[in-house]
């Protein structure tokens, strides 16, 4: 570097951009390599970087290496890397904006065949006449300024780099387009960026000017990229708004493109760690059959897990395009642990007062009939109470069955309502009342509320018709077409005045809720029916 003393003040000004757009270049590579995720477009984009490297290294090196053979090498190699620099921009560009799906592949190497024919003269002998296609003559007069005279290859080589820049230029400026999160002055910045660097090389109308602008270009470009890749708007999908969303949210989350690479938000790596290398190995711990819903791109709503002692809520939903293509899964884990501690507190809290209040006063007047009855002289006077006992033990063993039911709740998204309504009825066999299920139409088509509502209103009325009815045979039909018709009727002693408990009342409440209307009450010949219709058509919620 000694040399740089003996040039001029505009060839020391050319050195100093040369060598301020290399700092740029290698920390745009350092940051690259060091802090995002690795993916087809960082490679690309990791390649154009170090091509370009070389090429200021040599364009550096011909201005202040003082022998005519490392003049010419450089010159050279310079010529080398510039031909592939546009080139390998497109291509990071294409997979930047994906246009470069997996089966057209095969536009890589179209795309580099070009630069690659341009650079056969520059491997030939300086005296061979192919050699002569790119540079036709080099010498040094005393100020050692470098001046060439170039052949028809080199404005093969500008045609080439002006079509890749203008192909860069037309789909980043597509992509800027459909893209709001990006600020303007950034999109305009990029484009310039990108393009202004080899434009320069290649235009005449710098000529005039004493020492070489390109370098002050890549600085430039050094500057923008940089600035953006901080911000997060050029090397990730995700833009810098919806990144500061991502990263504050208390939720851990989770984002897997579709090329494989994780982003992992600020909650996720404090709860979980730092998980982006191993991170399939890490889902398939939490649950066994989590890896293989993101393979299936599978919507997963509400997956209860636990890990160390904590209870995580698990949701996995796909990104989509506009063309319903899916871009990525976010998953999403919520630590429920303080709620299913209160909600397990509850469940105890609802599980004691059903036991003590209903269950624990029926067994203590059995245990009373069963004692009263052991007092009687003969069979025919105990008769009624152990009928007393019967009932209630009846009672009593439908709602330990009926509470321990409820600690399961039941998805009726996935499960068919017909073998839960079976369920139902086996447990009101088993108490023997003789218990009839016919159904018209095909209820499993209708919505997960309609199929909860079914399942709740009979399980509700055919408890109370054993519990309370005393019914001895009970029939339950159901109706489904545009209208969705339930009739449940016992043959036990009905009632004259009719007492909404809580489970009519809730049963009538979730009816109307869903658009529909319901009746109870005993028909002349005597039990107790429920009559219900609600529309079966829509989202069927209310």
């Amino acid at each position: 570097m000694e040399a740089i003393r003996y040039l001029d003040s505009h060839v020391q000004l050319t050195v100093v951009t040369y060598l301020i757009s290399m700092l740029f270049c290698l920390y745009a590579l350092f940051y690259l390599v060091t802090k995002i995720r690795p993916s087809h477009f960082r490679t690309m984009f990791a390649i154009t970087q170090i091509v370009t490297l070389f090429w200021l290294f040599f364009a550096l090196n011909e201005k202040i290496l003082p022998t005519f053979p490392e003049i010419l090498f450089n010159v050279r190699c310079s010529l080398i890397c510039i031909n592939f620099v546009a080139s390998l921009w497109l291509i990071t560009i294409l997979f930047y904006t994906e246009r470069l799906p997996r089966q057209n592949y095969w536009l890589i190497p179209a795309i580099l065949a070009v630069p690659s024919i341009l650079c056969i003269p520059l491997l030939t002998p300086p005296s061979s006449e192919v050699f002569k296609l790119y540079i036709k003559e080099i010498y040094l007069d005393p100020p050692r300024v470098l001046h060439e005279l170039w052949g028809p290859f080199e404005k093969a080589t500008g045609l080439a780099a002006l079509c890749c820049t203008l192909v860069i230029f037309f789909f980043l400026f597509s992509w800027f387009q459909k893209n709001y999160s990006i600020r303007r002055i950034e999109k305009t910045a990029m484009l310039i960026a990108l393009c202004l660097p080899i434009t320069l090389h290649y235009y005449d109308s710098f000529n005039g000017v004493s020492y070489d602008v390109t370098p002050l270009a890549f600085s430039l470009m050094g500057i923008v990229t940089i600035y953006l890749a901080e911000k997060r708007q050029f090397f990730n999908a995700l833009p810098s708004l919806i990144w500061n969303i991502f990263n504050e949210t208390k939720e851990s989350m989770a984002v897997l493109d579709a090329d494989g690479s994780v982003n992992l938000n600020k909650t996720f790596i404090d709860v979980f760690g730092f998980r982006e290398s191993d991170f399939m190995a890490f889902v398939d711990s939490l649950h066994p059959e989590l890896s293989l819903y993101f393979r299936e791109q599978r919507n997963i709503a509400g997956l209860e897990i636990e890990k160390d002692g904590f209870f995580y809520e698990i949701s996995i939903s796909n990104m989509l395009d506009r063309r319903k293509k899916v871009l990525g899964q976010l998953m999403t884990i919520n630590d429920v642990s303080e709620a299913k501690k209160l909600a397990l507190a509850k469940e105890r809290a609802r599980i004691a007062s059903v036991m003590h209040d209903n269950m624990g006063n029926r067994l203590v007047a059995s245990i009373n009939n069963l004692n009263l009855a052991l007092l009687k002289p003969n069979l025919e006077e105990a008769k009624p109470l152990l009928d007393l006992v019967a009932t209630s033990t009846a009672s009593s063993l439908m709602m330990l069955r009926k509470t321990v039911e409820g600690l399961a709740p039941v998805d009726f998204c996935e499960t068919h309502l017909v073998p839960l309504l079976e369920s139902v009825i086996n447990r009101i066999s088993a108490s023997g009342v003789i218990t009839d299920l016919q159904i018209s139409g095909d209820i499993e088509k209708l919505h997960a509320t309609l199929k909860e509502f079914v399942y709740n209103s009979c399980q509700e009325a055919l408890t109370n018709s054993v519990i309370h009815g005393r019914a001895e045979n009970i029939v339950v039909k159901l109706g489904c077409s545009d209208v969705l018709t339930m009739d449940i009727v016992d043959n036990g002693r009905g009632c004259e005045k009719i007492q909404k408990n809580n489970g009519l009342a809730a049963m009538e409440s979730r009816a109307v809720s869903l658009g529909g209307k319901i009746r109870f009450g005993s028909p002349s010949s005597g039990g107790f029916g429920i009559h219900a219709e609600v529309p079966a058509k829509g989202d069927g919620q209310g």
